[in-house]
């Protein structure tokens, strides 16, 4: 199966981000999942965001931040996952078993002192289902 998805958001901050999700699912055994995920989201700062805050004369400054998710950024994450589903009984419960693993990347266009960073995540789960 395939599946995709986009999102739009917008908040009084004036930050708009867009974000792109696809899946990817294959069944190559009874109880085996595999599934491939991508998302890629990017976004505006915040309108009071700066990379430096310099006084101005006259200016007053509602909000300041050091936040670098207020700023403008650009993520992309590819996940790789296998699921397998075990009964634990013949009539009762299954144990689902699922490996991981995902890379990321985040781009920040405007923060000083980190341009970027890049993430491995590896996942191992074991869930009951009664």
């Amino acid at each position: 199966s395939f599946g995709a998805a986009y999102r739009f958001y917008g908040d009084d901050w004036g930050l708009f981000g867009h974000t792109i999700t696809a899946q990817l699912g294959v069944l190559p055994g009874e109880r085996d999942l595999v599934t491939l995920r991508a998302r890629f989201h990017g976004q505006d700062a915040a309108s009071f965001y700066r990379a430096r805050y310099e006084e101005r004369p006259g200016e007053r400054l509602r909000y300041v931040t050091r936040d670098r998710e207020l700023g403008a950024l650009f993520t992309t994450r590819v996940q790789l996952a296998w699921e397998r589903t075990l009964d634990l009984t013949d009539a009762g419960p299954e144990l689902q078993l699922t490996l991981a693993a995902a890379g990321t990347h985040l781009r920040y266009r405007d923060f000083v002192g980190l341009d970027q960073v890049w993430a491995v995540e590896l996942t191992f789960a074991a869930v009951v289902l009664l």
